[in-house]
């Protein structure tokens, strides 16, 4: 099952080698290719469509790196809510709806594309 979660206070070198960490370079974590280039207002809008356009190589490797599914996706925002409280979507739950339509493996995610969902920035 292709799992996100949060990195938010994940330290030790052997916690962090159990995640396949998809966000910019922050707090020690190292920036990867899978990072949202944007920020603000549609940028998960607009990092969907950026990753629609990106080769095949660019998800295989993403795959090969979160071993077939078997370590989770990590980010900083996955599990965080709006300051109304509403659930927002991040993504990193973009990439493992990728993962699970390119390659078929269930994924954490009941509804990812809620529509009354807000987006993180």
């Amino acid at each position: 099952m292709i799992q996100v979660t949060n990195v938010r206070g994940v330290k030790h070198p052997d916690d962090r080698a159990k995640i396949c960490y998809v966000g910019r370079a922050w707090a020690g974590w190292p920036d990867t290719r899978w990072g949202n280039p944007y920020k603000g207002h549609g940028a998960v809008a607009r990092f969907a469509e950026y990753a629609a356009k990106q080769p095949p190589e660019w998800l295989e490797s993403l795959w090969e790196m979160c071993a077939h599914g078997e370590k989770p996706l990590g980010c900083w925002c996955v599990k965080c809510t709006a300051g109304d409280d509403t659930p927002v979507t991040c993504h990193g739950q973009i990439l493992a709806n990728m993962l699970y339509v390119r390659y078929g493996v269930k994924t954490e995610l009941d509804n990812l594309f809620d529509p009354t969902a807000k987006e993180s920035t």
